[in-house]
């Protein structure tokens, strides 16, 4: 009798749960989070940099393939995704703008974390996650690969590693 009470009540709690998890907001991606896909033009938008400087996008990205790379201080892989777009940037700096935009940290800590990895190429502040929401950023890192055109080509959700992203890279690259 008791192990059937138990089994009646775990399989209560676990329908609960179940329930909780279908009905909560968390669970369920709002339209506007869903952002630009493969193949859409990529939303413009005007961001500072860390000197004060403005991007405005797609107008000083024109004729170059552009890495979006989402991120922020606390994101264990960025450092290292940080690393590689350095890299690829100084292989390909004719063709290929890295762009890295920091969501929602202040300049004092972007400025603090950056300047340890010197990326040779423009981190943005998105301090108001605007642009991030626009590009239905829900968890960092995520990174966009957007070819010369302005076309979302990849969108990538989580760790991006050297191998995988020279291999996009080539095929954009060869498309000229």
């Amino acid at each position: 009798m008791q192990r059937c009470s138990r089994l009646v009540s775990m399989i209560s709690w676990s329908a609960f749960l179940l329930a909780a998890m279908l009905l909560s907001p968390v669970f369920v991606q709002p339209a506007e989070a869903a952002g630009p896909v493969r193949g859409e033009q990529a939303p413009g938008f005007i961001l500072s940099d860390l000197t004060g400087g403005q991007y405005k996008l797609p107008d000083n990205g024109r004729g170059k393939i552009l890495i979006f790379h989402f991120w922020g201080s606390t994101c264990g892989y960025c450092r290292e995704e940080i690393r590689i777009l350095r890299l690829l940037h100084q292989e390909n700096r004719k063709d290929l703008l890295p762009l890295s935009i920091n969501v929602g940290e202040t300049p004092l800590v972007v400025k603090k974390f950056i300047d340890k990895l010197e990326p040779g190429y423009p981190v943005l502040l998105d301090s108001n996650s605007a642009v991030a929401k626009q590009y239905g950023i829900l968890g960092i890192p995520v990174t966009f690969l957007v070819d010369r055109e302005g076309i979302i080509r990849f969108r990538i959700f989580g760790e991006i590693n050297e191998k995988d992203l020279r291999k996009l890279l080539n095929v954009m690259l060869a498309r000229k």
